[in-house]
């Protein structure tokens, strides 16, 4: 006969397991479970309802920099109008700065403070590129094994208050952005490495991450190549801020094809500022809004004494045949810290009056200066975007390979690449001067042209932004929500 199960055994106390079942179900099965989250990357992971975005780029403290403060403040703008439900963060080094010009959204470490500590003076944070790199070998494996630790449900070890920060928005966010700029290139090799570090992380964490508005590259050697393939490789799709040479940057460390983007730079559509501020601001600095202006921007970034010397001279008769021949008003733009002196050595090349407007206006008021202007000469590149989005004949200089890059890249989109000159060159002060005439003869139909692209351009606006949250939807991109100006 079957034995009858005891009463106890239905009803009462539970049924005896043995032991090596229930050893493997309390000790054994969760270390395993912890063991696969440790080692395994998760699946990128689909948007909440009320997505969380986490951006990201190389600005330093706002009002540093015109440009970099554009691409911020038009990103969020974009954001705001493709998906006014979303919670931004921003990693900065200036979270009042952040506060202050951008209250609805939240501040979050920058990856140099939280993972190099660069706010102290003992970090050597940009003080060299061997021991940046030395630190890069300790750093970047200790924040990896952490993330993993972290999504393991193990205890983290030995991280500040600012990298656990980071460590949880990124775990916690539907996507990384990482929003435009040229920091993605061996000149900015601290700013390369330390963002690629921080695309790692968010695939440690099954955080998709898209690149907006980029300068690829160049790159300054094997190390370089393989750190920006070790972090770019992660992304789902890299949007270019040129047609043709950071898509071959991309290429040449072995992103596909299918990953690249060409688009244009973040700032291009920034609105311009009242014209009645644009003029009370020209009427401070003496010169007549009513009489054509040359806009002209200069900087020394990257190169000795005795090349910029020589550049800044070459500027000045530049600036004097300029003068003579077109009789126009000369009005220099300051675009970020270190620029006002520069100008004023210019100024001082000059025969004529010259005005000055420095970089701590806001960004509105400094496009609308240049888009208001006849001619724009200039050494920076966002110059050159502020300058094609009103359509104003320009010619760009460049002495860096890292500026040679950006505006080339600039100019290539607005199909007048031609209208770039190599300051290396001895006689540049020459070339330069002869295609300014050439500019100011041809400027309507430049103009023309510059034009014509752009309206081809605005609609595409945000696409990076509209396309993700389309995927997110399940659905296929078939066009791009028009962005309100």
């Amino acid at each position: 006969m079957l034995k009858q199960p005891a009463t106890e055994d239905l009803v009462g106390a539970p049924l005896r397991t043995p032991i090596i079942h229930r050893l493997y179900q309390d000790l054994i099965q969760p270390f395993i479970g912890k063991w696969q989250a440790f080692w395994h990357t998760p699946p990128l992971r689909m948007a909440s309802p009320h997505c969380r975005i986490l951006l990201t780029a190389g600005v330093n403290r706002l009002g540093q920099n015109i440009g970099d403060d554009a691409q911020l403040a038009r990103t969020l703008h974009c954001w705001k109008q493709v998906a006014p439900d979303a919670k931004l963060n921003v990693m900065t080094l200036d979270p009042e700065g952040l506060a202050r010009l951008h209250p609805s959204v939240q501040a979050v470490p920058a990856p140099r403070k939280a993972f190099f500590s660069a706010h102290r003076f003992y970090s050597g944070y940009g003080s060299g590129r061997l021991l940046f790199r030395i630190r890069f070998a300790f750093i970047a494996p200790w924040l990896g094994l952490n993330a993993r630790l972290w999504r393991a449900g193990l205890p983290i070890l030995g991280l500040s208050a600012d990298t656990i920060q980071v460590l949880h928005e990124l775990r916690r966010a539907d996507l990384l952005f990482l929003y435009g700029g040229g920091i993605l290139t061996g000149a900015t090799h601290s700013r390369l490495w330390e963002n690629m570090i921080v695309l790692r992380l968010a695939r440690l964490f099954g955080t998709p991450a898209i690149l907006s508005g980029q300068t690829i590259g160049p790159f300054n050697d094997f190390l370089d190549r393989a750190i920006a393939h070790w972090g770019l490789s992660t992304a789902q799709a890299i949007y270019t801020r040129d047609p043709v040479f950071s898509a071959k940057e991309l290429r040449g460390i072995g992103i596909p094809d299918f990953r690249i983007f060409s688009h244009f730079d973040d700032a291009l559509f920034h609105e311009s500022a009242p014209q009645e501020v644009i003029s009370a601001t020209l009427k401070a600095t003496g010169l007549d809004p009513s009489k054509p202006y040359l806009t002209v921007n200069a900087h020394a970034w990257g190169m000795g004494k005795r090349e910029n010397l020589r550049i800044l001279r070459g500027l000045g008769k530049i600036l004097n045949e300029v003068q003579n021949k077109l009789g126009l008003q000369i009005l220099f733009i300051g675009m970020a810290e270190g620029d006002e002196e520069s100008l004023l050595a210019v100024a001082m090349e000059t025969h004529g009056a010259t005005y000055l407007i420095s970089h701590h206006h806001p960004v509105s008021t400094i496009a609308g200066v240049i888009r208001g202007g006849s001619l724009c000469l200039t050494m920076r590149h966002h110059p050159i975007i502020f300058a094609m989005g009103g359509g104003v004949p320009t010619l760009a200089l460049c002495y860096h390979p890292y500026f040679r890059h950006k505006n080339l890249g600039a100019m290539s989109l607005f199909q007048q690449e031609r209208y770039v000159v190599s300051t290396r060159d001895s006689d540049f002060p020459e070339l330069a001067v002869g295609l300014l005439m050439e500019v100011w003869e041809r400027r309507e139909a430049i103009t023309a042209t510059t034009n014509h692209i752009l309206q081809a351009l605005r609609p595409m606006e945000g696409t990076a932004i509209h396309t993700w949250l389309i995927q997110q939807s399940g659905g296929t991109p078939q066009g791009v929500r028009m962005i309100d100006t």
